[in-house]
C-alpha cells in the first residue's frame, strides 16, 4: 500500500456484487444490487474497505474530499508492476503467436496479434525514448479495519482508519476525460494469479485494431496494466488489499506531485462524495482521547459527514 491522503467499528462481513459501468463525472458513484464481471469472473465486493493513513493524510483526505491516486510506480512496494510483468508478458507473446505471425497485419487475427505486441512494447517502455506513456494511478484499501501490520507500517503513532463504502466510490468509464476507473482486488502470489492473468491475456484483443491510438488498443491496455497492478507478492497477503485504479494515457494536465520515499511522486486527484465515509478509526499510540476529540471537531465542520463513527482501535501496540 502507499501512504497518502487516503476503520470498522466490527468489520462488516457482508459481502455484495456491483457491475462495470459508465459514470458521467469522476464523481460517479456505484450502483447498488447489481453484478460486476471482470473479464469473466464475477467479483463479491465487501460493503466497506478502509484506508490507513496518519493525520496529514486524514485531514487533507477529509477537507478536501479527494484520493490522492499514486503513480503505481512510486509506491512502497518495489515491486510494483514488476511482479507479474514477466509471465504476463510471456503469455501476451505466446497467444500473439497462436493467432498470427508478425508479418500478418492484414487480417483480423492479424490485427488482434499486433495488439498484443504492442502492449509488450509498450509495458516494456520500448516503444517510446522516455518509457510508456500509459500510465497506472491507484488508491489502496485494506479489507480489515484495525489490522496490527496496517498500524505499524503505514500511519506510525498517530494512525488513522477511515472506513468507505464502496457503493459510494468513484468508479466508471468517464469517456469525455479519457479516465478508466477501476476497483479490484490484489492477488496474491503467481500461483494464485495465473487464472487471473490467463483471462487478461484471452481480453487482451478484444478488437480487429492494432496500433496505438484506436479503440481496440485502448480497451487492450485498461486490462493488461490494471493487471499488473494488482499481482503482488504473498507477503503482502495480510493486507486483503482493494485498489482503486486509474490509466491515463500520454501527458495528462493536472498532475500534482509530492515528496516521497522514492523522492517526488507524482499523483492525480480524484473527487469522492463525502457520504461514502463512514467511520474514523483512531489507531494504536499516544493521545488517543484528544486525536478522538479532533476528528469529531473535524468532521463536525461538514454536514455530510453527519453520523460518522469515530473509535479507537483495540490494537495493543505501542509506539
Amino acid at each position: 500500500m502507499d501512504l497518502a491522503p487516503a476503520g470498522d467499528a466490527p468489520a462488516q462481513k457482508s459481502n455484495r456484487a456491483i457491475d462495470r459501468r459508465s459514470g458521467s463525472s469522476i464523481e460517479a458513484r456505484m450502483p447498488k444490487g447489481v453484478v460486476l464481471k471482470v473479464m469473466t469472473k464475477t467479483l463479491e465486493v465487501p460493503d466497506t474497505v478502509y484506508h490507513y493513513t496518519n493525520g496529514s493524510g486524514l485531514c487533507g483526505l477529509l477537507q478536501g474530499r479527494s484520493f490522492w491516486m499514486t503513480d503505481v510506480e512510486y509506491m512502497n512496494d518495489a515491486e510494483e508492476l514488476e511482479y507479474a510483468k514477466e509471465p504476463v508478458l510471456d503469455l501476451l507473446l505466446r497467444k500473439a503467436d497462436s493467432l498470427a505471425s508478425p508479418s500478418d497485419s492484414v487480417s483480423a487475427n492479424g490485427n488482434r496479434a499486433s495488439i498484443l505486441r504492442n502492449i509488450v512494447g509498450e509495458v516494456t517502455g520500448e516503444r517510446y525514448e522516455n518509457g510508456s506513456r500509459f500510465h497506472v494511478y491507484a488508491t489502496c484499501f485494506c479489507a480489515e479495519n484495525d489490522l496490527l501490520s496496517q498500524w505499524r507500517a503505514y500511519s506510525g503513532s498517530g494512525g488513522y482508519s477511515i472506513a468507505f463504502a464502496t457503493n459510494g466510490l468513484p468508479v466508471g468509464d468517464i469517456e469525455a476525460l479519457g479516465l478508466n476507473l477501476l476497483f479490484r482486488p490484489v492477488v496474491y502470489g503467481l500461483e494464485s494469479a495465473v487464472d487471473h492473468i490467463a483471462r487478461l491475456v484471452d481480453d487482451a484483443a478484444p478488437e480487429p485494431r492494432g496500433h496505438p491510438g484506436t479503440q481496440g488498443y485502448s480497451q487492450a491496455m485498461r486490462l493488461v496494466l490494471p493487471g499488473l497492478a494488482t499481482v503482488k507478492n504473498p507477503a503482502f497477503m495480510e493486507e486483503r488489499e482493494w485498489r482503486l485504479i486509474m490509466t491515463t494515457w500520454g501527458d495528462w494536465p493536472d498532475l500534482h506531485f509530492r515528496s516521497g520515499s522514492v523522492g517526488i511522486v507524482p499523483y492525480r486527484n480524484v473527487l469522492f462524495e463525502r457520504s461514502a465515509v463512514t467511520q474514523v478509526m483512531v489507531g494504536p499510540g499516544s493521545y488517543v482521547e484528544q486525536r478522538m476529540k479532533a476528528v469529531r471537531q473535524l468532521l463536525g465542520q461538514y454536514k455530510e459527514y453527519e453520523g460518522v463513527d469515530v473509535v479507537k482501535s483495540s490494537s495493543p501496540l505501542r509506539f
